[in-house]
């Protein structure tokens, strides 16, 4: 009982408030996954300082859970105070509600049987999907002989990539490729096993491919809104297509639906099924909101927020720092071609400063 609270507080609870911290909309799949991207980018920053003062893997857990819970609750405390001596009353319950279930709830009421039943197998399928892995464990060739038990060596010897011994002593962190150095993933895996408790092979082999599922899954929701607004039936057929797609895709190493529904745990799959989807939607919106006052999220809120999405891509993998980078290239390339302003590509540049920092590491570092 008690794994299952520390796996939902630190897979669930942490992330959604660190994402209330942050959104002022009250949309709660907007929330949980800048939540959960902000946890990564926030885990990335607390990683360096564990290797900086030679900690241990417990000691960096108990550091991240101080420092997120420490944001969680000044937000609360300075959003009462600030309302009391307005003289009005704050609740957290309030703070946290959705207004976005509660639409959805009205629109599904007054929409036909033929949406009604287009919704519900969209989702019934997506849960299918996700579900599905806690039975299915498929095997990821190198993937499963390397990170899964980089992953379990370090939760069971309770150290930041150490990863075992030879006739010379231990191999530490500046014994593995640089790579690694750089990434804070899989001690972040390593991490939630050794605080839970739970073997790391049942977190990356069960758990953890049905949450990034769903995840992935949300983050396409947040396109689905983009796309059609209120319009639930194309929302609707949105997801149904896509959820068949990547029932079908699996042709090729690096398709989208294999990433998603097989290697669902390994760090370039989260990479490319969350992190560069939700990194996209955001710089989308960004220029979008541009000198845009009807925009429920303002530009410098946007900047902020492709500033730690990015700093998470960089964590993940090495992969992500190069991909993120020449993403958001294209995508400033494209905007300035179309709506010919420049302040917003040149501001983009220093959202980048999280993969300059990456590339400068591996260079500099021992």
């Amino acid at each position: 009982m008690l794994k299952a609270i520390i796996l939902i507080l630190e897979l669930l609870i942490i992330p959604f408030f660190l994402g209330v911290v942050i959104i002022p909309k009250k949309d709660s799949v907007l929330r949980y996954v800048t939540g959960f991207t902000f946890t990564l980018a926030l885990f990335f920053l607390m990683y360096f300082l564990a290797i900086f003062f030679s900690m241990r893997l417990s000691g960096l857990s108990i550091l991240f859970d101080i420092v997120a819970l420490t944001i969680i609750v000044l937000f609360f405390l300075i959003n009462f105070l600030y309302n009391r001596k307005k003289g009005k009353k704050y609740s957290i319950i309030a703070e946290i509600k959705s207004d976005e279930f509660s639409e959805l709830k009205n629109n599904f009421k007054a929409e036909s049987i033929f949406v009604k039943v287009i919704f519900v197998i969209s989702v019934s399928f997506i849960l299918f999907q996700a579900v599905r892995m806690i039975f299915v464990s498929p095997y990821i060739d190198g993937d499963d002989t390397t990170y899964a038990t980089l992953t379990q060596s370090m939760a069971s010897m309770n150290s930041i990539y150490t990863i075992g011994q030879d006739g010379n002593g231990i191999f530490d962190i500046y014994s593995i490729d640089k790579k690694y150095q750089v990434s804070s993933y899989y001690p972040f895996l390593a991490s939630i096993a050794e605080i839970s408790g739970i073997h790391s092979l049942i977190l990356l082999k069960t758990i953890l491919p049905v949450l990034f599922i769903l995840i992935s899954y949300l983050t396409a929701w947040l396109y689905a809104k983009m796309f059609f607004k209120y319009d639930l039936e194309k929302k609707s057929l949105f997801m149904l297509f896509l959820a068949v797609i990547n029932e079908f895709s699996f042709l090729s190493y690096y398709s989208y639906g294999r990433r998603v529904l097989l290697w669902t745990w390994n760090s370039k799959s989260v990479c490319f099924t969350i992190i560069l989807p939700f990194l996209m939607y955001l710089t989308l919106n960004y220029f979008l909101s541009y000198k845009n006052e009807k925009e429920d999220i303002s530009f410098s809120l946007y900047f902020f927020l492709i500033f730690i999405t990015n700093m998470a891509c960089a964590s993940i993998t090495l992969m992500g720092t190069v991909l993120g980078a020449i993403m958001l290239f294209v995508l400033a390339l494209s905007n300035l071609i179309m709506r010919r302003k420049l302040l917003p590509e040149i501001l983009l540049i220093f959202t980048m400063l999280p993969y300059f920092i990456n590339v400068l590491f591996i260079m500099t570092w021992r």
